[in-house]
């Protein structure tokens, strides 16, 4: 009952309108429910697959446990003198043979640039191993951030393991020197 004295009164609620809602203000506002997380990042998404590796990146790929778990692999990477045994040793972690399974050629890269030049050509072996489908795009990456010394090393190490080498064997050959070419 005291709620009501108020109101006849002649005095609104706090809060009441005493006209009717527009349309940027109303409850049921399109332009209000959509505009109310501005600080939210704006992104455009594409159907159009020769634009696929712009559209989503590791970020968006990887959950935010296995992209904080890949993180610290490389971390660790970083401040190991024995990479194979770092990597041989996240063989056992369910989470990491997720991750390893799946690695795209970007990621793929990233772990081998850490990775010493001594030991590079085994720990991508040994990821060669566990990635599902292994592509001439992962050699690419691994030759690309392999120790110029161990390059035609590292292009006869992962070629087995190239499902689509057949068709796309010229990636590989195009990010080769020509001695590297023929001695491979």
């Amino acid at each position: 009952p005291a709620r009501n004295a108020g109101n006849q009164n002649g005095n609104r609620p706090l809060g009441a309108q005493t006209h009717p809602p527009s349309p940027q203000q109303g409850a049921y506002s399109p332009y209000q429910m959509y505009n109310t997380q501005e600080r939210r990042p704006h992104r455009e998404y594409s159907y159009d697959d020769s634009d696929f590796s712009s559209t989503i990146t590791e970020a968006d790929y990887r959950t935010p446990r296995a992209q904080g778990l890949l993180d610290r692999l490389i971390q660790e990477l970083n401040g190991s003198i024995h990479d194979y045994e770092v990597v041989a040793s996240k063989l056992r972690d369910r989470g990491y043979q997720e991750i390893f399974q799946t690695l795209t050629a970007k990621e793929y890269d990233r772990v081998i640039r850490n990775v010493s030049m001594n030991h590079q050509v085994k720990v991508a072996c040994l990821l060669a191993k566990q990635i599902k489908t292994f592509l001439c795009a992962h050699c690419v990456a691994a030759v690309a951030a392999t120790s110029e010394y161990f390059r035609s090393n590292m292009v006869e190490a992962l070629l087995p393991f190239c499902s689509d080498f057949p068709a796309n064997r010229g990636l590989i050959e195009e990010g080769l020197s020509e001695w590297e070419q023929i001695i491979t």
